[in-house]
C-alpha cells in the first residue's frame, strides 16, 4: 500500500500479532509489579500494619510468576517469530550496526543534527536493541533474585526449600545478595522505561514512521526509496 503525503511511503507490517500481545503483557505485568512494590514501601512508611503489606508482595509473587511465563515466551518467540521478532534481527553487535549506532550516538549529541540515514532498520532500532538485551538480562536477574526471595521469605514455589541445609548466617546473607540485586534491577527497569519511552518520542518526531501505533497495530510507514534500498541490501 502506498501513502502521498510530504513523500511517497509503504505501509509495512512490521510485528506480528504474538510479539505485540507478548510486549503489551509484559509492559503490564512490570507496571504492575512497580507499582504493588512501591504501594509496600510507601505503607511501610505510614505504618500500615505489616500482615497487610505482606499480603501485598504475595500477589506481588504471583504477578512475578506470570513474567516468567511471559517473559520465556518472549524468549522461545524469538526463535520462530516473523524476521523482526527474532533475535538476529534484534542484535545489534556487528560491524554495519555498531558504525550505524557510533553515527547515531553522534546524532544525539549534536542535539539530532547530521544524523544517521534514516529507516536503515525497519525492525529494531541497533542503539535501541542494546537496552534491549540489558533489560532482557535485568529481567532474568530480577526473576532468579525475586524467586530466591519468596522461597526465603514466603516459603513459595519453586524454591521454597532450597536452602533448607545452609547455615542462618549463609541465609541471610543471601537474602541480602538477592534484596540488592532485585533493587538493583527495579531501579534499571525504572530507567529503561524513562529512557524507552523517550527515545520512541524522538523517533517518532525524526522519522515519523508510526513507531507508536506499530506496536498496536504492527505496521510502520516508510519512505518507499528507503524501502526498496531495504529490500535490496536483504537480498545480498
Amino acid at each position: 500500500m502506498i501513502l502521498k503525503n510530504e513523500e511517497e511511503r509503504v505501509l509495512v507490517k512490521i510485528w506480528d500479532w504474538e510479539t505485540r500481545l507478548l510486549h503489551w503483557c509484559n509492559v503490564s505485568l512490570i507496571l504492575a509489579l512497580i507499582a504493588i512494590a512501591v504501594a509496600s514501601d510507601t505503607l511501610k512508611d505510614f505504618k500500615v500494619a505489616k500482615h497487610f503489606r505482606h499480603q501485598l508482595m504475595y500477589y506481588h509473587v504471583y504477578i512475578g510468576y506470570a513474567l516468567i511465563f511471559t517473559v520465556l515466551l518472549r524468549v522461545l518467540w524469538g526463535f520462530c517469530g516473523n524476521r523482526y521478532a527474532r533475535w538476529r534481527d534484534l542484535w545489534p553487535f556487528t560491524a554495519e550496526r555498531m558504525s550505524y549506532i557510533a553515527h547515531k550516538l553522534k546524532w544525539h549529541v549534536r542535539g539530532f543534527k547530521e544524523g544517521p540515514e534514516k529507516f536503515r532498520y525497519m525492525g529494531h532500532d541497533p542503539l535501541g536493541a542494546i537496552f534491549y538485551i540489558a533489560l532482557f538480562i535485568i529481567l532474568i536477574m530480577q526473576i532468579g533474585a525475586g524467586l530466591t526471595l519468596a522461597g526465603l521469605e514466603k516459603h513459595m514455589v519453586p524454591w521454597q526449600g532450597l536452602f533448607s541445609g545452609f547455615a542462618h548466617s549463609t541465609i541471610k546473607l543471601i537474602e541480602g545478595g538477592a534484596h540488592e540485586l532485585h533493587e538493583f534491577g527495579f531501579y534499571f527497569i525504572i530507567f529503561f522505561i524513562i529512557t524507552h519511552v523517550g527515545a520512541v518520542l524522538i523517533h517518532e518526531l525524526h522519522e515519523k514512521t508510526g513507531l507508536l501505533s506499530s506496536m498496536i497495530n504492527g505496521v510502520k510507514f516508510i519512505p518507499e526509496d528507503k524501502f526498496k534500498a531495504f529490500k535490496d541490501r536483504t537480498k545480498r
